[in-house]
C-alpha cells in the first residue's frame, strides 16, 4: 500500500496508511486564540485557571491524522499530533509500505486542541 513516511528535522515521527477508502491528511498548523472572541463566564474560566498567556499564544502542531470512508462513529484516525518549534524541518514522503503504524481510533470532535 503507499503510505506517508513523515520525518521532523530527520526523525521518523510515524508511517501513517489506509488499507481501505478515506482520507489521509499531514497537516502543519498554527492556532492562536484570542480571549475576546469567547463568552464571559469562558473568559472567566480562563482567568481562574491563570492561563491567559498559554492560552493567546501562537501554538504550531504536526498532525497526522485520517478519515476512514463511511458513517461509522469510529472513523477518525490519528497517527501523530505534537507541537512543533520555529525551525524545525517536517518531511513527507510517499512510499509502498506492506503496513503502516497503528492508528489510535476516536470519534473527531469540534474540540480546540490548544
Amino acid at each position: 500500500m503507499k503510505v506517508f513516511e513523515v520525518y521532523r528535522n530527520g526523525a521518523k515521527v510515524t508511517t501513517a496508511g489506509l488499507d481501505g477508502a478515506g482520507i489521509m491528511s499531514v497537516n502543519v498548523v498554527r492556532g492562536k486564540h484570542s480571549l475576546e472572541n469567547f463568552p464571559s463566564d469562558y473568559q472567566d474560566q480562563i482567568r481562574q485557571l491563570g492561563d491567559v498567556e498559554n492560552f493567546e499564544k501562537d501554538h504550531y502542531l504536526l498532525v497526522v491524522e485520517g478519515t476512514l470512508e463511511g458513517v461509522d462513529k469510529n472513523n477518525h484516525l490519528s497517527w501523530f499530533r505534537g507541537h512543533i518549534a520555529v525551525g524545525d524541518e517536517i518531511t513527507v514522503k510517499v512510499v509502498e509500505a506492506e503496513k503502516a503504524d497503528e492508528a489510535k481510533v476516536g470519534t473527531k470532535a469540534g474540540k480546540s486542541i490548544f
